[in-house]
């Protein structure tokens, strides 16, 4: 009776340790599918595959209104009805250099909150920041968008809400 009681003290004891260390490798961004920590490259890829999937945004542009015979000036949403797209991840980096950089924060604030963090759901948010390209009136032009991307410990980027 006294060494079953050992043996499952100890069994309790390894499945405990073994959460902790599996918990711990996840909070800290380990891919366990994987082996592996992912590269910073790695993750920024993905979060710029995730923007080219969903490009082109809508952007805006401030438009005067007649609010009650006051003008006043607002942002007007919209999509860009001739947009020029990426060709590809590549052409994506080559205009827009600076684009990424690694943040616990997004945007708003939010920050992934320690259940994501130790399941792996949220590594990381990469904040990407590029030209949203479009033509305009027989000329090329481009506003500038920002978003933030979840990347989960393995690599697949998601909206992160």
């Amino acid at each position: 009776m006294k060494y079953i009681k050992q043996f499952f003290g100890v069994s309790a004891l390894l499945a405990i340790g073994f959460a902790v260390w599996w918990m711990g490798m996840n909070y800290n961004g380990y891919c366990h599918a994987e082996g592996r920590y992912l590269s910073d490259e790695e993750r920024i890829n993905s979060a710029v595959q995730y923007v080219l999937d969903r490009y082109p945004p809508t952007i805006s542009k401030q438009i005067e209104v007649n609010d009650n015979g006051v003008m006043q000036k607002r942002d007007y949403w919209y999509a860009p009805e001739k947009p020029v797209m990426y060709k590809d991840i590549n052409d994506f980096m080559l205009i827009n250099p600076e684009c990424c950089r690694f943040s616990f924060r997004t945007g708003e604030g939010r920050a992934p909150t320690v259940l994501e963090r130790i399941t792996g759901y949220v590594s990381s948010y990469v904040i990407v920041e590029y030209k949203v390209q479009y033509r305009e009136e027989n000329r090329e032009k481009y506003e500038i968008d920002s978003t933030a991307v979840a990347i989960k410990n393995c690599g697949k980027a998601w909206s992160g809400l």
